[in-house]
């Protein structure tokens, strides 16, 4: 069952099932109300998952490219992301 609640002028939708978390907000609560028993339907039926399609190495390349640029140090960080990347990749292509 989707939890709905009053957020100033909107309303906030919260929906938890199968261990899938999703939540919205909308203007109105009969489109909160909608929205969340559609999100549920669609949990039910496996359309909707919670683990998402990506590796660890697409999170290590996103953080190099978006986050370390912004710190300290940023340019010794981003090769050692992009030398563990090189190793991993290697091993993994020799196991196989």
């Amino acid at each position: 069952m989707a939890s709905i609640r009053k957020a100033g002028k909107s309303w906030e939708v919260f929906v938890s099932k199968n261990g899938v978390r999703k939540s919205a907000t909308f203007p109105t609560k009969i489109e909160a109300q909608n929205w969340g028993a559609a999100t549920e339907v669609d949990i039910i039926a496996g359309k909707v998952s919670g683990i998402p399609d990506k590796t660890f190495g697409d999170l290590l390349s996103k953080y190099a490219h978006e986050v370390s640029p912004n710190k300290r140090g940023s340019r010794w960080k981003i090769i050692r992301i992009n030398k563990y990347l090189r190793t991993i990749l290697q091993r993994f292509t020799c196991a196989i």
